[in-house]
């Protein structure tokens, strides 16, 4: 899937670039998104 592997990839991009106590919340926050996003689309195909 494109959209799983750009994820993957700006998640990698942002670990190698970024240094300091900012990383590792900023990547927690990208992960939160993505999945908050992949139940969403997980519970509209249920109600179709």
């Amino acid at each position: 899937n494109k959209i799983d592997t750009g994820i993957e990839k700006a998640i990698e991009q942002l670990d190698k670039r970024f240094f300091g106590k900012t990383k590792k919340p900023i990547i927690a926050a990208l992960e939160d998104a993505y999945r908050c996003y992949k139940k969403s689309l997980k519970a509209a195909q249920n109600t179709v």
